[in-house]
């Protein structure tokens, strides 16, 4: 069975729950075969600033949100057996962010 992007979409829709609700706007998929025919997935994810900005505290910021929202990601994702996962993060807040995330979608 071919994994496509749809696939992954579905896969992750249901198997994956937010710890901080509002979190993720929205995410796109990217996949990729290697020559040897190994399946890598890029996992673009678009981020709200304002639900992030929310879990900041004051030794760790977000990020420790954001890390733990990979981490989750990358445990749903092991059930397609990629051999890598990239994540790329884009916030709803910035215009160059916003300009890359639209360019998604001409690729």
């Amino acid at each position: 069975m071919e994994i496509t992007p749809e696939i992954i979409k579905k896969v992750v829709d249901a198997t994956y729950t937010e710890t901080y609700p509002g979190l993720i706007r929205d995410m796109k998929f990217v996949t990729r075969r290697t020559a040897t025919g190994r399946l890598s997935i890029d996992v673009h994810i678009l981020l709200n600033d304002e639900v992030y900005r929310s879990t900041m505290t004051g030794d760790g910021g977000g990020f420790f949100t954001v890390m733990e929202m990979e981490e989750k990601l990358q445990s749903v994702l092991k059930y397609l057996s990629p051999m890598s996962v990239d994540f790329f993060r884009y916030m709803d807040n910035s215009e160059e962010d916003m300009q890359q995330w639209n360019q998604l979608d001409d690729e």
